[in-house]
């Protein structure tokens, strides 16, 4: 499984930008208008194609199934709602906002795929193992990626600048928000618990790091 796949996306995104015409012979692209773009490239993903991998797993796939459950267990909802309420997660989240990427949509798409899920499954000892490994390489092979490539392509020889989406998100201000929300310990447990599931979001964040020149990870 391609685990960087989504930084990937993202990382490219920005450095396209590197090879753009210098701003003074451009016009001046506005953070506000990345917004447009975000939503542009949402547009390309089928929601219905990835419901109906989301369906077919919860068919077939026990350990997602596993997962899914503990995911909608009181335990993990307490988790979530914890984090939810800290401010260092809130001040990052408006960052984030003011910078065109809105996470609570983010979340909301995501929550919405289960939303009409109700799973019951039987105690089993030992416990079942939970994963969201196979799902997750189902979606990732579901993505359009020639078409999102081809899509930031098109806005760099239009002359979009997103250098000043980069320069935002690898600032200091930055930097600093994004390290006081990994020093939660309520961060740290669901991150713990992410990459037992499969989902190693620490080796995208020191992607994250590397390519933001923000020096190696402390976690």
């Amino acid at each position: 499984m391609n685990q960087f796949m989504l930084f990937a996306v993202i990382a490219m995104l920005l450095s396209l930008g590197q090879g753009a015409p210098p701003i003074s012979t451009r016009e001046t692209t506005s953070i506000e208008s990345f917004k447009t773009h975000f939503n542009d490239i949402m547009a390309l993903i089928s929601k219905e194609e990835i419901q109906n991998i989301t369906y077919e797993h919860l068919k077939t796939d026990e350990e997602f199934k596993a997962a899914i459950q503990y995911m909608q267990s009181k335990e993990w909802l307490d988790l979530i709602e914890t984090i939810r309420g800290k401010s260092e997660w809130i001040a990052l989240k408006k960052f984030l906002k003011d910078t065109s990427i809105d996470v609570d949509v983010g979340i909301k798409c995501i929550e919405r795929l289960f939303e009409n899920v109700t799973l019951h499954l039987e105690p089993q000892i030992p416990p079942p193992k939970k994963s969201l490994k196979l799902f997750l390489i189902d979606v990732e092979q579901s993505l359009p990626s020639m078409k999102i490539l081809n899509y930031l392509q098109e806005q760099v020889t239009k002359g979009v600048n997103f250098n000043v989406l980069f320069d935002r998100l690898s600032s200091d201000e930055s930097r600093q928000l994004v390290q006081s929300v990994l020093a939660l310990p309520e961060i740290k447990r669901v991150l713990k618990e992410l990459a037992d599931m499969g989902v190693n979001l620490l080796d995208v964040l020191s992607l994250m790091y590397m390519h933001f020149g923000w020096g190696e990870m402390a976690f």
